[in-house]
């Protein structure tokens, strides 16, 4: 299943470590997920990923 996980660096609600085992996990067991952290960024991560040029894209070119 394709993952593009983004995560803020600076989020005090959940650790941007919670993200980082999580993506090594998927790596370890062959997956290829991408991982985007924005330093300084906090919980609202999302309206950061939303300005990734190239997340429309990669969203649509994903097939089941």
């Amino acid at each position: 299943m394709p993952v593009w996980n983004f995560h803020g660096v600076a989020d005090e609600t959940e650790p941007v470590a919670t993200s980082r085992v999580m993506i090594d996990a998927l790596r370890q067991i062959g997956g290829q997920p991408r991982h985007t952290e924005y330093a300084g960024v906090g919980h609202d991560v999302f309206m950061w990923a939303y300005t990734e040029l190239s997340l429309i894209e990669w969203l649509f070119a994903q097939r089941r």
